[in-house]
């Protein structure tokens, strides 16, 4: 799962990759044609607190573990950086929103009004530290009880 970070300046390619938790290289591997300047946005891994980590069992489907812990299996796909003809495999580790939290996967279309039709504006912001409302960030929100 991956987030959208703007670049800051004095940032380099070692002190982001190194924020968060990769080498280099795979921060270069993520961006094709990777450019370190002020301002510009890049892909890096995204921040893993209200997610749990789903070790995927033998039989299992995306479909049958989006029933399970009750996400759409489209959010899922993207979420976990599938294709919807990807197999997944025994051992394998997903993300998975953690109980009583949403996912929203941002389109072109996506406004600050679509998001509020979620929860409530504010909490968003709060647990996204960065909202850029660019073509596949995805963003969590707290479900309603």
């Amino acid at each position: 799962m991956y987030q959208i970070y703007q670049i800051k300046f004095n940032d380099t390619k070692e002190n982001i990759a190194s924020r968060f938790n990769i080498t280099p290289e795979e921060l270069e591997i993520i961006n094709n044609n990777l450019v370190i300047e002020p301002g510009r946005y890049i892909v890096v891994p995204a921040t893993t607190n209200n997610y749990q980590k789903y070790i995927v069992q033998n039989g299992d489907t995306i479909y049958k573990i989006a029933s399970n812990f009750n996400i759409d299996p489209n959010t899922l796909i993207l979420l976990n950086g599938l294709n919807k003809d990807d197999y997944i495999y025994p051992n394998e580790e997903i993300l998975i929103p953690q109980e009583g939290y949403g996912v929203i996967i941002t389109n072109d279309n996506t406004t600050l009004d679509t998001i509020r039709n979620y929860s409530d504006l504010e909490e968003i912001i709060r647990l996204n530290t960065n909202i850029y409302l660019l073509p596949g960030q995805t963003l969590l929100y707290r479900k309603e009880k």
